[in-house]
């Protein structure tokens, strides 16, 4: 008897533990995308904010320096979507990291990998969401 006790508490906790691996709350926190294409999008538009708001702590780029606090929220947010999407416009010159200080250049690397991952979540979210 005390075996079968055994097994079914092992299987209820089996159970569980499967019931909460298919919830959709554990699979955003995981892979911080999952098959929610809603949730992908915003926790990318979360680091692209976060890092704008490293940017503007700062004071990159030092073009926007000067002005209104909301024109280099503004300048940094664009200056992150260019870091984070690799995508260089004539907006601001490519940060060499080399020339600044040791926290910009840390935030310029961990923005260089975390965006294009997170945007490579979305876009599988997005096929698979189609895929059905």
């Amino acid at each position: 008897m005390a075996r079968r006790r055994r097994r079914q508490a092992s299987s209820s906790v089996g159970a569980a533990m499967v019931a909460l691996a298919r919830s959709p709350g554990h699979a955003r926190a995981a892979v911080a995308g999952g098959e929610d294409e809603a949730w992908a999008a915003l926790v990318l538009a979360a680091l692209l904010a976060g890092f704008a708001a490293g940017y503007w702590w700062l004071g990159v780029p030092a073009e926007a320096a000067r002005g209104p606090w909301w024109r280099r929220g503004m300048e940094a947010l664009l200056y992150s979507v260019q870091a984070g999407t690799h995508v260089w416009v004539d907006f601001y010159a490519k940060p060499g990291p080399a020339a600044g200080a040791l926290g910009l250049r840390w935030l310029y690397l961990a923005e260089s990998i975390l965006v294009p991952v997170q945007f490579g979540f979305f876009v599988f979210a997005l096929r698979n969401r189609f895929r059905r």
